[in-house]
């Protein structure tokens, strides 16, 4: 029999690991890999960053995204168990300043024009009018594939006036521009209230070419590609199916948030439609907050990923 338990996944994500082959393979190099804080080189990349993309639980229980932005700098490490995300020289407050203490929170931190990326889990250690700390649970790096190169154009302002509008569902504005996206960034959580560090909120992306994201009604159907075999988000998802999605137009700073129900899928009848998936994540909307001006920050488009699959001919005519 294999032994499921962990040191370092639960239940949902040891499940599909073993699916896989590659539970025991995972378990020993997440000894080396999983820190329950920061090392040095991770210390030195969130202080080079000037946005970081969170999840988080509020206090109504609903998953949220979050991208914060700021000048160099703003994102500091006063211990190796604290990141401390500056409030006066960013926009902090205005996405986290409602969080209560030990609200649980995922972070990826993110370079777009080098594709570096590092994972990280904790919780809200503290919220005052000069910074948000957030205490790690559990850190690590993670691999740069599906990722395409963008360099930043404009920084940060605090000028910008961010304008939501929410709606139970997609409208004829949300269905293209998530048809043309090549990246989102996808919240989930598990808490099972026993304070172990896998639990609580993770924040990870998904990317691909143009049109990766299949839209049906209001339903999304993404392919996953090969990846770490860690599935720390469909482990998320296979014990809580709530999950949020961030879209980003990357050229005009709009976002959109979107909420669903989450459901893996490996029919073979639905999975071969997609090149070289290997099983599909599909969500049901249940909300959508679209936010103009939602960052200061502007992008232009470099080098796309080596890894990205080539696309059905049927989503390649989705976005045309």
């Amino acid at each position: 029999m294999v032994n499921l338990q962990s040191d370092f996944y639960h239940s949902g994500e040891t499940q599909l690991q073993h699916a896989v082959g590659s539970r025991e393979r995972t378990e020993e190099l997440s000894r080396i890999l999983m820190k329950d804080h920061l090392v040095p080189q991770h210390r030195e990349f969130f202080a080079g960053l000037e946005y970081l993309f969170l999840s988080a639980v509020d206090v109504s229980g609903r998953l949220r995204t979050v991208m914060v932005s700021g000048t160099r700098g703003f994102l500091g490490t006063p211990t190796d168990k604290i990141l401390r995300l500056d409030a006066q020289s960013s926009d902090v407050l205005a996405h986290l300043g409602d969080l209560p203490q030990s609200a649980m929170v995922g972070v990826i931190g993110i370079d777009l024009s080098n594709r570096r990326r590092n994972r990280m889990h904790g919780t809200i250690a503290a919220v005052q009018n000069t910074h948000v700390d957030i205490q790690v649970t559990q850190s690590y790096g993670n691999c740069p594939k599906y990722i395409n190169i963008r360099d930043l154009t404009s920084h940060f302002t605090s000028t910008h006036t961010p304008v939501s509008i929410s709606r139970p569902s997609l409208d004829e504005t949300d269905r293209p521009a998530i048809r043309a996206a090549d990246i989102f960034f996808i919240a989930s959580y598990f808490d099972a209230g026993q304070n172990n560090q896998y639990e609580g909120a993770d924040m990870s992306h998904r990317g691909g070419m143009p049109g990766f994201v299949h839209v049906g009604g209001d339903t999304l159907t993404i392919p996953d590609y090969f990846g770490n075999n860690l599935f720390n988000t469909f482990g998320n998802l296979l014990m809580t199916p709530a999950t949020a999605l961030l879209f980003i137009d990357f050229e005009t700073g709009e976002t959109r948030q979107i909420n669903g129900t989450a459901k893996i899928s490996d029919d073979p009848n639905l999975v071969t439609q997609y090149p070289k998936a290997l099983r599909l994540l599909q969500v049901k909307v249940t909300g959508v907050t679209a936010t103009k001006n939602a960052t200061p920050l502007r992008w232009v488009p470099g080098e796309t990923s080596p890894y990205n699959p080539v696309l059905s001919v049927e989503n390649k005519e989705a976005i045309q």
